[in-house]
């Protein structure tokens, strides 16, 4: 059982520190999207967000499930892409896992992955893409009546 509860945010936390947390706490999906207090410095290629999610993914879960193998992180990072997937800056955060499982990452631990298919990551993000409504203005959607809904001779 892990004892990582009382592990608080500080400035200079690192990956693995931060995966420790999370995993506590059952928050992947916050971590991988660097929301307080999972910020783990500056986002590198991720301009926009708090997080590196390849630095996380790589130095912190990786990291972190070899460990501890008695954790399932395998399905634990599964449940997390879910509930990115909601979002638009989540589903980027899973296709830089895909890409981390695909092609072995990008730091010093090139080699060791999850195990998870990426092409089930990239799936799950591309299908909650296509799902999600898309967010156009009221007046510029027709305005359709249930009149016009229905097919002739029905």
């Amino acid at each position: 059982m892990l004892k990582l509860v009382q592990l608080k945010q500080m400035p200079h936390q690192n990956a693995y520190e931060l995966t420790c947390l999370a995993v506590a706490r059952k928050e992947l999906d916050k971590l991988l999207l660097g929301v307080p207090p999972y910020r783990n410095g500056d986002s590198g290629i991720f301009a926009d967000g708090p997080a590196d999610p390849f630095d996380t993914y790589e130095r912190g879960i990786i990291v972190f499930a070899q460990s501890h193998p008695d954790i399932n992180m395998r399905s634990m990072v599964m449940e997390a892409a879910d509930r990115l997937c909601e979002s638009e800056a989540g589903r980027e955060v899973v296709r830089a896992i895909a890409f981390c499982e695909e092609y072995g990452g990008t730091h010093e631990l090139k080699s060791i992955t999850l195990g998870i298919d990426p092409n089930k990551l990239r799936h799950v993000a591309d299908e909650m893409e296509r799902l999600s409504p898309h967010q156009a203005p009221p007046d510029v959607l027709p305005k359709v009546t249930g009149e016009q809904l229905r097919l002739p001779g029905f």
